[in-house]
């Protein structure tokens, strides 16, 4: 007469990876003008969790049934790189300072969902069903990206953003 379920999910991980990259700049691939020297550092990681309860109950013999789903999930992830460029001329001399930028971007997802569903037969061929759902989903998103500045980073607004979307449905 009744079915009761529970699922749990999880998810670790992190990553790191180390890039570079040689540019070399002309207006003919012989006559090289200037070179970048390019390299990063990206650090991640990423932290799932989901849980679900679900309950199926027969309330009698004719078919008449209650449901119901219970959800919740929350993700966490972040990235932080460091993004070095150096600039140099033909011979090798360098041609200006370099470039240091961080980015750092956390990101939070919570998910809230349920669920009931009821249905009665009416007859062999009509029947009744009624239900009703909600959900809740609360994003938030910090892009900090930074620039070097003698030493120390500051926040370069001009890419830096912050974006926190809530959504409820009822």
């Amino acid at each position: 007469k009744n079915t009761v379920g529970f699922v749990l999910n999880g998810y670790y991980n992190t990553n790191t990876e180390n890039d570079y990259s040689n540019t070399r700049i002309g207006s003919q691939p012989a006559r090289v003008d200037s070179s970048l020297y390019s390299s990063s550092l990206n650090r991640q990681s990423s932290k799932n969790f989901a849980v679900n309860f679900n309950d199926r109950l027969k309330l009698d013999t004719l078919g008449q049934t209650l449901s119901v789903d219970l959800d919740y999930s929350k993700f966490r992830n972040s990235s932080d790189a460091d993004l070095n460029t150096d600039y140099f001329l033909p011979n090798g001399s360098v041609q200006h300072a370099p470039q240091l930028l961080r980015n750092q971007s956390p990101s939070v997802i919570e998910i809230y969902s349920g669920k009931a569903d009821y249905t009665k037969p009416l007859s062999k061929s009509v029947k009744m069903e009624a239900g009703v759902k909600f959900s809740s989903v609360k994003t938030d998103n910090d892009l900090r990206a930074q620039i070097s500045n003698g030493g120390a980073y500051v926040n370069d607004t001009t890419r830096s953003n912050r974006f926190i979307y809530t959504e409820k449905i009822d």
